[in-house]
């Protein structure tokens, strides 16, 4: 037994000192074998004539994605009403007996890009509102002190712009049909009295780029009645319309 043990750890001493032999070959080897650093993107020093370089893009493509664009805008011009109105049980009513006011008017539209850069067309909608204090007398000589005037105009047509300088400035003209209507209310029954009538307008104008697709626009609006002979109504042949635009 006691043999055995000493022929045991014999072989134990022996297998450790052959483990710490090749252990200690094994570093020399390391140690005397050529170093091998690392290189990474930080050390690497990009010359100016450099023929292979990364190049990161923005992924946003750099194109329009749509050929056409949407515009709203706010408008005012000077109008003066004219006619009359006649309603049951109350005197016929002049529309000039009003002053002139100023009607503001909203645009939505749609504009399409054209072969030639300088051109687009597209289609316009307007409608302009505003409300007054009238004058309403009954048969009876009394009056409505609540009477008001409503003045409502919508108009639909064709638009075309040419920038001769794209992106600063432009001349454009629109061409349509509408309708105007006034519309007078009150306190009693009687004062309630509606009319409209169908017109056909042109408009020409220029416009100057803002920043942020803005534009500011001053436009000559020529309107007539489609049928005047048989209207009671009628609306300014020539005015004058200030406004500014988005454009996206």
């Amino acid at each position: 037994m006691t043999k055995l043990c000493f022929i045991f750890l014999a072989l134990l001493v022996a297998t450790v000192a052959m483990a710490n032999n090749e252990l200690i070959d094994k570093a020399s080897h390391e140690a005397e074998s050529p170093r091998v650093t690392q290189t990474v993107a930080s050390d690497v020093g990009l010359s100016a004539d450099s023929t292979s370089l990364l190049i990161l893009k923005d992924p946003t493509p750099e194109f329009k994605t749509r050929s056409y664009e949407w515009l709203l805008g706010v408008k005012v011009q000077s109008f003066q009403p004219s006619g009359e109105l006649r309603g049951y049980n109350i005197a016929p009513y002049r529309l000039e007996n009003i002053s002139a006011f100023y009607l503001p008017s909203l645009e939505l539209g749609l504009q399409f890009d054209l072969s030639a850069p300088q051109w687009t067309w597209g289609f316009l909608t307007h409608a302009g509102y505003s409300s007054q204090n009238s004058l309403v007398s009954f048969s009876d000589k009394t009056q409505d002190p609540e009477a008001r005037l409503t003045t409502l105009l919508t108009d639909v047509g064709l638009h075309l712009s040419y920038e001769p300088l794209p992106g600063r400035w432009g001349l454009q003209s629109d061409l349509g049909a509408g309708v105007i209507n006034y519309s007078q209310s009150g306190s009693s029954a009687y004062s309630r009295v509606s009319r409209e009538s169908n017109f056909e307008f042109l408009s020409l104008g220029v416009h100057v780029n803002a920043p942020r697709n803005w534009q500011v626009l001053l436009s000559y609006i020529n309107r007539n009645l489609l049928n005047p002979q048989n209207s009671e109504i009628f609306l300014p042949t020539d005015s004058l319309e200030l406004g500014t635009r988005l454009i996206w």
